[in-house]
């Protein structure tokens, strides 16, 4: 039987540092045109603080060789009622020229090793309506139990269901 053949380059996933900040900055651009260089350094910062007690942080994503990230993740702990605590990741973003499931699935698969160093009991993914092949994606491969998505944006004195 035949091997399947497999040019895929590895994706290194690390916690974002205070050296990557400015690499990592085009990608929160992808998401967030509006976002000044220095409204970025402001959040980043705050992202790649080091203490004992982490709550929130970022994730980069590379191919295997390249300075420039390929992906961005950013995340936070949550306690929930009950004092079980989640890891939220709120943004994951990719700029590749291929199929961008492989960094995101690495992405994934480092969130869940990050949950656990955190003492998180569940991994929750915030993934935008655009993405909802992405969450697919995630439930496909078993990183999702289940997929739940209700958001309404609402228009400032927009009234409820009229």
């Amino acid at each position: 039987m035949a091997q399947k053949r497999t040019n895929a380059i590895p994706i290194q996933v690390e916690p974002m540092g205070r050296h990557d900040l400015l690499v990592a900055y085009p990608l929160m651009r992808l998401k967030t045109p509006s976002m000044t260089p220095g409204d970025w350094m402001r959040t980043a910062r705050i992202l790649t603080r080091e203490n004992e007690n982490p709550t929130q942080g970022g994730l980069l994503a590379r191919y295997e060789g390249a300075r420039a990230p390929c992906g961005l993740a950013i995340y936070r702990r949550e306690t929930k009622r009950g004092g079980k605590t989640r890891l939220i990741v709120n943004s994951i973003i990719v700029a590749t020229c291929g199929a961008s499931w492989p960094v995101v699935h690495a992405i994934a698969a480092e969130s869940v090793r990050v949950a656990a160093r955190l003492g998180c009991v569940e991994t929750e993914y915030h993934i935008a309506a655009q993405d909802m092949a992405m969450a697919f994606e995630f439930h496909a491969a078993g990183i999702a139990d289940e997929i739940v998505v209700l958001q309404k944006n609402h228009k400032p004195m927009e009234q409820p269901f009229s």
